[in-house]
Protein backbone atom coordinates (compact mmCIF):
# COMPACT_ATOMS: atom_id res chain seq x y z
CA UNK A 1 0.00 0.00 0.00
CA UNK A 2 1.40 3.37 -0.47
CA UNK A 3 1.92 5.75 1.29
CA UNK A 4 -0.68 8.67 2.07
CA UNK A 5 1.30 11.15 0.31
CA UNK A 6 2.53 9.05 -2.60
CA UNK A 7 -1.05 8.19 -3.48
CA UNK A 8 -2.55 9.48 -6.56
CA UNK A 9 -5.66 11.27 -6.59
CA UNK A 10 -7.88 13.59 -8.76
CA UNK A 11 -7.81 17.21 -7.86
CA UNK A 12 -9.62 20.20 -8.98
CA UNK A 13 -7.32 23.25 -9.27
CA UNK A 14 -8.98 26.80 -9.40
CA UNK A 15 -7.58 29.67 -11.11
CA UNK A 16 -8.04 32.92 -9.78
CA UNK A 17 -8.12 35.81 -12.75
CA UNK A 18 -4.42 36.86 -12.73
CA UNK A 19 -3.36 33.91 -15.01
CA UNK A 20 -4.45 32.47 -18.20
CA UNK A 21 -6.23 28.63 -17.63
CA UNK A 22 -4.14 27.25 -20.06
CA UNK A 23 -1.43 28.98 -18.61
CA UNK A 24 -1.87 27.04 -15.46
CA UNK A 25 -2.90 24.25 -16.63
CA UNK A 26 0.80 24.12 -18.61
CA UNK A 27 2.38 24.84 -15.27
CA UNK A 28 0.72 22.04 -13.39
CA UNK A 29 1.67 20.14 -16.00
CA UNK A 30 5.24 21.19 -15.85
CA UNK A 31 5.22 20.42 -12.34
CA UNK A 32 4.27 16.95 -12.61
CA UNK A 33 0.61 16.78 -12.14
CA UNK A 34 -1.08 14.50 -14.69
CA UNK A 35 -3.72 17.12 -16.78
CA UNK A 36 -7.41 15.35 -16.95
CA UNK A 37 -9.38 18.28 -18.64
CA UNK A 38 -8.99 22.33 -19.21
CA UNK A 39 -12.72 23.54 -17.72
CA UNK A 40 -11.46 26.51 -18.99
CA UNK A 41 -15.37 27.60 -18.83
CA UNK A 42 -15.60 27.73 -14.95
CA UNK A 43 -11.66 28.99 -14.62
CA UNK A 44 -10.57 25.54 -13.56
CA UNK A 45 -7.94 22.39 -13.93
CA UNK A 46 -8.98 18.39 -13.16
CA UNK A 47 -5.56 16.82 -12.57
CA UNK A 48 -4.05 13.77 -10.91
CA UNK A 49 -1.17 13.74 -8.53
CA UNK A 50 0.11 13.44 -5.10
CA UNK A 51 -1.05 15.39 -2.15
CA UNK A 52 1.97 17.12 -1.82
CA UNK A 53 2.53 18.22 -5.32
CA UNK A 54 -1.51 19.40 -4.91
CA UNK A 55 -0.20 21.56 -2.04
CA UNK A 56 2.78 22.89 -4.20
CA UNK A 57 0.07 23.62 -6.91
CA UNK A 58 -1.79 25.44 -4.64
CA UNK A 59 1.05 28.09 -3.99
CA UNK A 60 1.65 28.67 -8.00
CA UNK A 61 0.59 32.48 -8.66
CA UNK A 62 -2.59 32.27 -10.24
CA UNK A 63 -4.38 29.65 -8.15
CA UNK A 64 -7.19 30.58 -6.34
CA UNK A 65 -7.93 27.14 -4.88
CA UNK A 66 -7.19 23.19 -5.03
CA UNK A 67 -9.46 20.79 -3.44
CA UNK A 68 -9.75 17.18 -3.49
CA UNK A 69 -12.35 15.88 -6.56
CA UNK A 70 -15.83 14.20 -5.19
CA UNK A 71 -17.11 11.30 -6.67
CA UNK A 72 -20.84 11.55 -6.70
CA UNK A 73 -23.04 8.77 -7.76
CA UNK A 74 -27.03 8.97 -7.84
CA UNK A 75 -27.43 5.21 -8.53
CA UNK A 76 -29.77 4.52 -11.88
CA UNK A 77 -33.12 5.84 -11.97
CA UNK A 78 -35.01 2.99 -11.19
CA UNK A 79 -32.78 2.47 -7.89
CA UNK A 80 -34.97 2.24 -4.56
CA UNK A 81 -34.55 5.50 -2.59
CA UNK A 82 -33.03 4.89 0.54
Amino acid sequence: MEAPDKAIQTWIVTADSSVGIDTLAKKLGEMGLTIVQVLDVVGAVEVRGSESLAREAGRLPGVANVEKDLIVDVGPPDAQTS
